[in-house]
């Protein structure tokens, strides 16, 4: 597993992976599209008998917190380097929680229309009883392209409720909170990207959250 310390890139092995999950943690939290680590930054510092894992495909971005976790000393905060489409098999089945947090690119495309075969390789992650966070948005006004691109369906109350939701819970997820996000809990939410969102153009952001079987 390739993992971001500083500004280096090092590999993990899968016998020191098991080791750190083998620790005592309360919970272990993986942040899928971690963009620079924002997240799981803060959430290390907040919570520090809880193990946080963020996951992005682009190094640079993942220097950021992560210099910032070095100097801090952070032990329970790791960067891994991969995409959804590439996750390491360690991975697999370790996490109480899993978010994707305002995804963009091809994630968007896996959540928002829900891609079978990426979708069930993102939800091996999770623990049986485990947690899944969502939060997402787009307009086809303010991003036309991408819509198009992805082939994104209208985004809104009714699709999620009578399209999106039922593939959810057919792949064996059980719905426990759907809605739609205000500014303020999108300033919550502890990410770069939602800082941004929070302050931009109004567009319909949602949240809907599962526990898996």
């Amino acid at each position: 597993m390739k993992i971001v310390i500083g500004n280096k890139l090092k590999e993990l092995s899968k016998e020191n992976f098991k080791e750190l999950l083998a620790q005592e943690w309360e919970k272990i939290e993986v942040d899928l599209g971690t963009g620079n680590g924002r997240y799981v930054y803060k959430k290390a510092l907040e919570k520090p008998n809880n193990l946080y894992i963020g996951i992005d495909p682009v190094e640079k971005q993942l220097r950021k917190y992560s210099r910032k976790a070095v100097r801090k000393n952070l032990e329970n905060v790791l960067f891994v380097l991969a995409s959804a489409e590439m996750l390491p098999e360690e991975l697999e089945n370790t996490a109480d929680k899993l978010n994707v947090l305002l995804p963009w690119g091809s994630l968007l495309d896996h959540v928002a229309n829900f891609n079978q075969e990426h979708m069930q390789n993102i939800l091996a992650i999770l623990k049986s009883g485990g947690d899944l966070r969502l939060v997402f948005g787009y307009t086809e006004e303010q991003e036309p392209t991408e819509t198009e691109r992805l082939n994104l369906e209208n985004l809104n109350e009714a699709y999620i409720k009578e399209e999106l939701i039922p593939r959810y819970e057919n792949a064996g997820l059980t719905l426990k909170n759907f809605k739609e996000m205000t500014r303020e809990d999108l300033q919550e939410l502890e990410t770069s990207w939602s800082k941004k969102l929070s302050f931009g153009k109004p567009r319909p952001m949602f949240l809907l959250e599962f526990k898996k079987k």
